[in-house]
């Protein structure tokens, strides 16, 4: 069960990747980093501004992704 079709893509995932390791890391930090600011200025916007259902809707998306 070792040579499963799962562990033959995995193992070609992971042959394709891992040159490009550092470049992906730095990717995923800086995305990181985006969708964490989003989250945050969508909080700060919930709670300080006034609310309209439309922006409740807005935030609400945000905040569950």
């Amino acid at each position: 069960m070792s040579n499963s079709w799962i562990d033959r893509v995995r193992e070609r995932i992971n042959i394709f990747l891992y040159p490009h390791k550092e470049t992906l890391l730095w990717v995923l930090r800086i995305l990181s980093i985006i969708v964490s600011l989003v989250a945050v200025c969508a909080i700060v916007y919930y709670h300080g501004f006034p609310r309209t259902p439309h922006t409740d809707d807005i935030v609400r998306i945000i905040t569950i992704f």
